[in-house]
């Protein structure tokens, strides 16, 4: 099951800092796209490049984050709500073949008597 940990952990990493990326960019769009009216200042910047970064940075960052931590505390609470929660935003992006095998693995730490052997998942 360890394997399975070290690949949801390093999965949510690269997807924190897509979601890093991604949001700062998005901000920038969003806040240059509200300074188009010839009345707006440059409070109207901040504004929507605050909006914009927020919209992406909370799916994208803080629910990755969340799920790294619940991942940690697993073997307590087998609880799986913010893997879970984090992994339906970013089905709709590029990463969604991922995601996939997320879902997958979701399933067999949900059902540990069907794990069998791990050696034939990771170390092939």
């Amino acid at each position: 099951m360890k394997g399975f940990f070290k690949y949801l952990t390093v999965f949510y990493t690269i997807e924190i800092i897509l979601g890093l990326f991604g949001s700062v960019v998005v901000g920038l769009i969003v806040g240059t796209m509200s300074t188009d009216s010839p009345s707006s200042t440059q409070y109207d910047f901040y504004f929507g490049l605050s909006l914009g970064f927020l919209s992406v940075f909370i799916p994208a960052v803080i629910l990755p984050y969340l799920a790294i931590r619940e991942l940690e505390k697993f073997e307590e609470k087998k609880r799986l709500l913010f893997n879970i929660l984090s992994a339906i935003p970013a089905l709709f992006s590029i990463l969604s073949p991922f995601v996939l095998f997320n879902f997958f693995i979701f399933y067999k730490l949900k059902n540990p008597d069907i794990i069998k052997d791990e050696e034939d998942y990771f170390n092939t």
